[in-house]
């Protein structure tokens, strides 16, 4: 009913117009029975009222945040789409708590259920609470319209983030200043919360300026891969970087590599360059147990910059130290999936510098040439990896060579005039052909069929 058309013509021909639409048809409401009155609130200073969302699958805001009755507000951002995580705090006045209050009143919250909970997967929870004079409820709404939840509890969950003002920590506001020196904020604290504040603000003017104004925190954090030495090489300048490590004597070289490390990651040389001016070692692998940061050298490779991985280069680190994950340089190179535009560059480099194109991966011990065939210009990174003395017919742990995986006609057709077996079988005696028909790759199978009609067959 909300849908209208303005009819029109084009060329002199009436054009049609068509639409499709969703419409959800929700289950009747329920609640509890009997009904259960909502209680007159004695004491104000007992009164909680909470609202968390939890974790889904997916990138959904993970947080809780709480309205007591004096008006204090608490906050604690954990992960998910979400500007600001850790513990921080404001205040809204009695009027803003006495209308929150007076919307769980006209809910009927303490006749809702306790749980509504649909079979759906993947779905974010919801948990909305209320505590005051000894009197408690908690509903949770998991998919909650699809089981009869009442809109009214949906409401409520919108109306807390309302009126506590949540989205100053959510998604950043006017106020997300004025709430930080509000609540007196500690920019100098040695905490993760501090450090996790200055990551953000790195990436933000106006929160950068409170640091500048008020100090930084401690280089030397209780995470090192929150330091926020690493975020500033990761996000901010070296001008940024002098005033952090301005009269900071004895940084950790784990904590140095880390920042050379990030800096590489995200294909900043300039910053890369005053690090290691500044006593980071591009030659030293990160070896702090606890954190998952790449080798300088595969975080320039993680980068897709080719400028990045020359200046590293210039230092002769050992191209084939591999990550935590075991995989080496090239194979990071040909398994990363961001912009790959400079990715036959940065193979030359690598390649130049002596890394091994037959190392194996991790999972099945496949070499780069298996990798080869899934990415842009994948036909010239095969001639460079075969001129570099790559194995075409190299085997992975089930007994397969590169042209059984591949199924990209070009790359196969580039595999065999290499020097690829076409013959070969694998372990479970299958050749090539035989697995692209398997797979339904007709086109494939037939350009690999004909080819062995046209060579003398193997033993």
């Amino acid at each position: 009913m909300k849908r209208h058309f303005r009819p029109f013509e084009r060329a002199g021909q009436a054009v049609r117009a068509t639409f499709t639409d969703i419409v959800l048809i929700y289950p009747p409401e329920e609640w509890v029975t009997p009904r259960v009155s909502f209680p007159d609130i004695e004491n104000w200073n007992s009164l909680r009222i909470r609202l968390e969302r939890l974790a889904c699958y997916g990138p959904c805001p993970v947080y809780s945040v709480e309205v007591h009755g004096d008006g204090e507000v608490f906050y604690e951002g954990t992960s998910g789409i979400i500007l600001i995580t850790g513990h921080h705090q404001d205040r809204i006045s009695h009027d803003a708590v006495a209308r929150l209050v007076a919307s769980f009143r006209e809910a009927d919250y303490f006749s809702l259920k306790d749980k509504y909970a649909t079979l759906d997967t993947d779905l974010p929870t919801f948990v909305t609470y209320i505590e005051f004079d000894g009197h408690k409820k908690r509903v949770i709404d998991y998919g909650g319209y699809g089981v009869g939840m009442p809109a009214a509890a949906a409401h409520l969950e919108k109306l807390v983030d309302e009126v506590a003002g949540t989205d100053k920590w959510l998604k950043g506001t006017s106020d997300t200043v004025p709430s930080l020196l509000r609540e007196h904020w500690n920019f100098k604290a040695n905490t993760s919360d501090n450090d996790k504040l200055f990551a953000v603000a790195v990436r933000r003017p106006d929160f950068l300026k409170l640091y500048l104004e008020h100090g930084f925190p401690p280089l030397k954090s209780p995470d090192p891969a929150e330091s926020p030495l690493v975020s500033a090489s990761y996000y901010g300048s070296p001008a940024l970087l002098n005033r952090l490590m301005h009269n900071r004597q004895g940084l950790p070289a784990t904590l140095l590599t880390m920042a050379l490390s990030a800096a590489a990651t995200a294909g900043d040389v300039p910053t890369m360059r005053f690090l290691i001016a500044h006593g980071a070692n591009p030659n030293t692998p990160v070896s702090d147990g606890d954190h998952d940061i790449p080798p300088p050298l595969i975080s320039a490779v993680l980068s897709g910059r080719a400028a990045a991985v020359e200046e590293l280069l210039k230092f002769h680190p050992d191209v084939n130290v591999p990550d935590k994950g075991g995989e080496d340089a090239i194979t990071v190179l040909l398994t990363r999936t961001l912009d790959q535009s400079q990715d036959v560059q940065i193979l030359r480099l690598l390649i130049k510098a002596g890394a091994n194109v037959n190392a194996r991966d991790p999972l099945y011990g496949q070499t780069p040439v298996f990798a080869a065939s899934d990415v842009p210009n994948s036909v010239e990174i095969l001639q460079l990896l075969a001129k570099a003395g790559a194995d075409l017919n190299a085997r992975d742990e089930f007994d397969r060579t590169p042209l059984m995986v591949c199924f990209d006609i070009d790359y196969a057709r580039a595999l065999i005039g290499l020097g690829a077996d076409v013959f070969a079988r694998d372990n479970r005696g299958q050749t090539a052909a035989q697995a692209a028909r398997e797979m339904g790759d007709k086109e494939l199978a037939a350009m690999l069929e004909s080819t062995m009609a046209t060579k003398p067959a193997h033993n």
